[in-house]
């Protein structure tokens, strides 16, 4: 690890992550590595929501609106009046995905809803990692569970 630059680990693939405090551990639900890079963070309101190996910040954003946002409500009044607007621009807390629907399920329409309180993607830490208490899980590229 070097200062100031985050987790970095290049002999392996990122397979799960594990998060929690006083003897209580729970797994981090979202995950994804992208192949090589740094090890992001990305959080919402305090909330850690997803832990992310990327090259750079933008290419983990990309991958935050892929597989981690929410899907924006197609019912929403705001988003259906900006959607038949010539311009098309999306009201504030909603945006295109990059790559369609991304892996989940979930996701119907290509437009993440994102909060806007709080949300932050950053370099994950040590630091960051003693206050989450994180654990992160390594595998060979070879391996599967």
């Amino acid at each position: 690890m070097r200062a100031n630059t985050g987790i970095e680990c290049e002999s392996g693939r990122l397979a799960g992550a594990t998060s929690g405090r006083y003897g209580t551990r729970y797994p981090v639900s979202r995950f994804y590595d992208d192949g090589f890079g740094p090890v992001w963070i990305y959080q919402d309101a305090g909330v850690l929501l997803a832990i992310i190996r990327a090259q750079s910040w933008e290419s983990a954003w990309d991958i935050v609106c892929d597989e981690v946002l929410d899907d924006a409500d197609a019912t929403d009044p705001d988003l259906l009046a900006a959607l038949a607007d010539e311009n098309g621009e999306l009201p504030e807390g909603y945006g295109f995905r990059p790559n369609g629907n991304g892996s989940n399920l979930w996701n119907q329409t290509g437009i993440y809803s994102e909060d806007l309180n709080g949300s932050d993607l950053r370099l994950l830490t040590a630091e960051d990692m003693e206050r989450h208490g994180i654990i992160l899980q390594w595998e060979s590229w070879g391996e599967r569970e």
